[in-house]
């Protein structure tokens, strides 16, 4: 019996298969375009915001509407104490209102440390009061 001899050549199919140069680059600048757009959208995320029209940016939080200088639209809510709190109350004063989601929202609880530890850059900043406002019922 005999056996041909086996054929210790690689099929073109195989050698195709392994990475060289031409994939290299191409992994490269692939991963390299993608950094580049994480970057950008990351940079414009973190961009200052502009301000409207006789209002100011000092402030290093995200600023719904109305806005910065802005009259807030009255309201009257329940207090903790069992009283009711009134935008009224604050009449004549420059006041922060404050919206978190209550006791369970650890990112809430970091804000207002963050408030209380910089109430001297408030203060100076022109605020007069803060009132936090929550989704927590008030007992």
């Amino acid at each position: 019996m005999s056996s041909a001899p086996k054929n210790t050549q690689q099929s073109p199919s195989i050698r195709s298969r392994r990475p060289g140069w031409f994939g290299w680059i191409t992994g490269l600048l692939i991963a390299g375009i993608v950094l580049a757009g994480l970057y950008g959208v990351f940079a414009s995320a973190n961009a200052p915001k502009t301000a409207a029209a006789g209002t100011t940016t000092q402030s290093s939080y995200d600023v719904g509407t109305p806005g910065i200088g802005q009259v807030a639209p009255g309201f009257t809510l329940a207090d903790n104490s069992g009283g009711q709190v009134s935008l009224a109350d604050y009449s004549g004063k420059n006041v922060l209102l404050f919206f978190q989601e209550g006791l369970a929202c650890e990112p809430c609880w970091t804000q207002i440390t963050s408030l209380e530890t910089d109430a001297a850059k408030l203060q100076a900043a022109g605020i007069d009061a803060v009132v936090s406002i929550t989704t927590d019922p008030a007992q």
